[in-house]
């Protein structure tokens, strides 16, 4: 009898907890993580649009490196004294001009990754990064920390931001790399690495973390600052840089940053050219050319 009371207790105490959440609003439901050890299958993965070729190489690749990547902690990949810069958090309507204007004048590309809002706001800044021949990543639609997500919200945060840019560009350009803001979980909550991995080869997506720093964020205004600390930061194999096409004075910046890594004896790649060598295959395997 007073097992039977308590079963039935609890079954009233979970309904009506049910019931609260289908109330609350989104931001008020606990955002729980599907387990990583409770032996259950993650939800089913959505149609991403992958490319035959493309998938191909992500499983040729997979049966070498189970998580392929690039730059992310641990990494021993000799990067030949190439330099890959690459920006984050854009497109930014007075930043991102500047920046391109910079590249162009030096005959340079870069990999740019966007946050979905921002291509929606800012569509033809979109168009005129890749019309000049840099590489989209992916950077989330909001700049989510998606160590803090459920696998379901990590697709809809790459998902809705692979929309937005195909909205933008008016066809697809099917975005392989993926920068997670934050670098989460690499850099912590790594508890979560395992789900952020299945995302991730579930939409044939290559992680890109950094090797370089510029910490431009915590040095804006500081033009000269910026640039010392990509140099005394970056190895005698040179790397991938973290720069963010939102704050002016890294825009300011760049021009001495490119004369510093020349004058050292670096030259310059990209994240696409670096992934391709890194696996030995074709950059368009990596990710098709914009608009091929």
């Amino acid at each position: 009898m007073v097992l039977a009371l308590l079963l039935a207790g609890l079954a009233a105490y979970v309904a009506l907890r049910t019931s609260d959440a289908a109330d609350a609003p989104e931001s008020a439901v606990p955002q729980l993580v599907w387990p990583v050890s409770s032996g259950l299958e993650a939800p089913a993965p959505v149609d991403v649009r992958i490319d035959d070729a493309t998938d191909h190489t992500w499983k040729t690749i997979a049966e070498r490196d189970p998580s392929p990547s690039l730059a992310v902690l641990g990494e021993t990949y000799d990067y030949g004294r190439q330099i890959a810069l690459t920006f984050d958090d854009g497109p930014d309507p007075n930043v991102t001009p500047a920046i391109l204007d910079v590249l162009r004048e030096h005959r340079l590309k870069a990999t740019f990754f966007v946050l979905g809002y921002k291509v929606a706001q800012n569509p033809e800044i979109l168009r005129r990064i890749v019309r000049e021949g840099h590489t989209l990543g992916n950077h989330t639609y909001d700049h989510a920390n998606l160590a803090d997500l459920k696998v379901r919200q990590m697709r809809d945060e790459m998902q809705s931001t692979q929309e937005a840019v195909d909205q933008a560009l008016g066809y697809h350009y099917p975005m392989t790399l993926m920068r997670p803001p934050y670098g989460a979980p690499y850099l912590g909550d790594k508890y979560m690495l395992p789900l952020f991995q299945r995302v991730m080869e579930e939409q044939r997506a290559y992680p890109v973390m950094w090797t370089v720093d510029s910490r431009d964020w915590e040095l804006d205004g500081q033009a000269d600052s910026v640039a010392e600390n990509v140099r005394t930061t970056t190895g005698k194999k040179g790397g991938v840089v973290l720069l963010h096409d939102t704050h002016e004075s890294t825009a300011e910046a760049l021009p001495q940053i490119i004369a510093q890594y020349a004058a050292a004896g670096f030259s310059f790649t990209t994240v696409r050219e670096m992934l391709a060598d890194k696996y030995g295959v074709e950059p368009d395997s990596i990710q098709p050319t914009p608009g091929g």
